[in-house]
């Protein structure tokens, strides 16, 4: 769960930096960009989710039971539904807005279309439902399934393998730290 919620936060992140516009040619960069890292995470997440669907990790979250979380395993699976649902409208998100910037139309054109289609991106986190409960999804955050070897069969890209050990140090980070980190690490992901 560890893994998950530190790709979850960073899908966050990259959310805030996609911009709200297609007026410049770096705006242009800037959101393909950002597509791209939205598809990278959204894909990594996916295979996380699906290698705690083994039975060896379903039985390591269940001994990880915390018993201060009510109905522990309710509580599981409803994080795993929500946040498929999240990852399925992102998908959605990342197509329409891939099919804007790749469409013949003007600038302005491509502009406007984009717009209006970026306040859905930011409502697929609130419809998740993954920003619920905050206090048991704090202790689900430090629930750690995956060991590093399972991890880089899973995230196969050295970069974001690197980001996941630099998400650890930023944890220890004060949170005004953390997102002057997170701000200089996205910022050097977009260039």
């Amino acid at each position: 769960m560890k893994h998950i919620f530190a790709y979850v936060d960073k899908l966050i992140t990259v959310l805030k930096f996609v911009p709200a516009s297609l007026k410049t040619d770096e705006d242009m960069y800037k959101a393909r960009k950002s597509i791209n890292l939205i598809r990278e995470y959204t894909r990594i997440l996916s295979n996380l989710i699906d290698g705690h669907k083994t039975e060896w990790h379903l039985k390591k979250l269940h001994e990880a039971h915390i018993n201060d979380v009510k109905n522990w395993s309710e509580h599981v699976t409803k994080v795993f539904i929500n946040l498929d649902y999240f990852l399925s409208e992102l998908d959605k998100d990342t197509k329409l807005l891939t099919d804007i910037l790749d469409s013949n139309e003007s600038q302005i054109q491509k502009s406007q279309r984009w717009f209006k289609a970026i306040p859905d991106m930011s409502m697929a986190m609130v419809m998740s439902g993954l920003h619920d409960d905050e206090e048991e999804m704090k202790k689900l955050r430090n629930v750690a399934t995956f060991e590093i070897h399972e991890l880089e069969k899973i995230i196969k890209d050295k970069k974001h393998l690197e980001g996941l050990h630099l998400w650890g140090i930023f944890a220890k980070l004060s949170e005004e730290e953390q997102l002057v980190e997170h701000e200089k690490y996205f910022m050097s992901l977009l260039e």
